[in-house]
């Protein structure tokens, strides 16, 4: 946007609800063109569900849960670099990632000059499948390949499950469990059972059958509140925006088609010629009457539904892991994450894990002691050096809200970040972005909400 149209905004008010990665992404967008920008977010901190706190006990920064991006995140990458932070994080130069199973480690791992097949050496010699297995997977990589899911009638895999997908092209359980649902499961965080097979065949598409260096993962080296509160709250503080913090909607003024004000906590009422929420869908009807929803064609958001997501930290006496991460096949555990490398404390003499566990339904409702418990038998099961290791500490986070699932017929239920309320759009993850509910997606969103109103004043 040239100068004289950015000097034109200087005049044009939004109001952004939620201070998570989507409403930071349309704040970020809309004040580097110019707007006045208000970010409201009911929490003492930005970040959403991206954040970290100080553990009292160990001094540690404590990520709410372990988040990886990969290399085809390339909206929140370009998000960590505008606010300078990209520093901050470590990316892999390829994708390499080590799957224990039955006492063997199997290394997935990408090859630069192989072109979209740049995972097919580390396949072949991978333990945890047959070789007549090897080949199904070949074959289910070369079919995912050949869809194209900008085409009009890609939109009917989301009719069927990307399970039932696989078993159509002469996958079995082994290839499911071992590899298909291994990058399925965190990534979408719901078995591979139940997402669809277009959310799944883009998962796969953007990740292990893109360039090499799409499919590579990273993670930040600093707590997660440290990659985005303050650096956001600055930039955003230094371009005249204006940010309030703990602050609720408690309701919506409406007048003809248009959001002429919301009141917050404390009656502060705030006017603006724009608004964009960037708020859970949950959250969203709360808020709209069930009249509006319907008259507004948004009663389909109701159709939604989480997934939720376990993250379980444990502290123990002496080094157990020495891996930065690691799979765990045929394990309720599933990820485990070294956070003395991630952190960068190689001479510490404890060591902090993070399990990560996705898709967690049937655990959700265990109790915490429940949880450290199971955690610490299969920690034991797969690192025998535990037996001998003490806890000391030990902390559990439950996100019963962590995601929405892409349960097959969902995709139309997620609506497009332009309302046919005049001047309230949309932002969130669970928005119709063309990729999952992970923080490429929650970016892309505010992104996307952002241009779709400068496009309503261009026109």
């Amino acid at each position: 946007m040239d100068k004289e149209h950015k000097e034109q905004n200087n005049d044009i008010s939004v109001t952004i609800i939620g201070g998570g990665l989507s409403g930071i992404s349309a704040a970020i967008n809309l004040i580097q063109k110019g707007f006045k920008i208000t970010l409201i977010e009911k929490r003492p901190y930005l970040g959403g569900r991206t954040f970290s706190f100080t553990d009292s006990n160990t001094n540690d920064q404590v990520d709410n849960g372990q988040h990886l991006f990969m290399g085809c995140f390339k909206n929140f990458i370009k998000l960590l670099k505008s606010l300078s932070v990209y520093d901050k994080v470590y990316t892999q130069k390829s994708l390499k990632t080590e799957i224990l199973s039955k006492g063997k480690i199997g290394i997935l791992k990408s090859l630069p000059y192989l072109g979209k097949f740049h995972m097919l050496p580390s396949l072949l010699r991978y333990p945890h499948v047959n070789f007549k297995d090897k080949i199904r997977i070949i074959y289910g990589m070369i079919k995912a390949d050949l869809i194209n899911l900008n085409d009009n009638n890609a939109i009917k895999l989301d009719k069927i499950t990307f399970r039932k997908w696989l078993e159509n092209n002469y996958q079995n359980e082994n290839t499911i469990k071992n590899i298909w649902n291994l990058i399925i499961l965190p990534t979408l965080n719901d078995d591979i059972s139940n997402v669809s097979a277009y959310m799944g065949l883009m998962v796969i598409k953007n990740s292990i059958l893109a360039k090499p260096k799409e499919a590579s993962l990273g993670y930040s080296k600093a707590g997660l509140s440290q990659l985005l509160d303050m650096p956001t709250q600055d930039f955003i503080n230094q371009r005249s925006g204006k940010i309030l913090l703990n602050q609720n909607v408690k309701s919506l003024n409406f007048n003809n088609d248009k959001l002429e004000n919301i009141k917050l906590s404390k009656d502060i009422v705030i006017k603006s010629d724009f608004y964009i929420f960037a708020i859970p869908f949950n959250e969203l009807t709360n808020l709209l009457t069930k009249n509006i929803l319907i008259q507004k064609d948004l009663n389909k958001i109701s159709n939604l539904s989480f997934s939720p997501i376990i993250a379980i930290h444990l502290w123990f006496d002496k080094i157990i892991m020495n891996q930065e991460f690691l799979a765990l096949l045929e394990s309720p555990i599933q990820w485990v994450f070294n956070r003395n490398k991630i952190e960068e404390k190689p001479n510490s003499q404890k060591q902090h894990l993070c399990i990560s566990i996705s898709g967690a339904s049937d655990l959700i409702n265990l109790s915490k002691n429940e949880l450290i418990k199971l955690s610490l038998k299969e920690i034991k099961k797969y690192f025998p050096i535990a037996d001998s290791a003490k806890l000391i500490q030990s902390i559990v986070i439950k996100h019963s809200n962590a995601t929405i699932r892409h349960l097959p017929n969902s995709y139309e239920s997620r609506p497009k970040n332009k309302t046919s309320i005049k001047n309230l759009y949309l932002a969130g993850d669970w928005t119709k972005t063309g990729w999952p509910s992970t923080m490429e997606g929650a970016v892309k969103s505010g992104i996307d909400s952002s241009a779709a109103l400068i496009k309503y004043l261009n026109e």
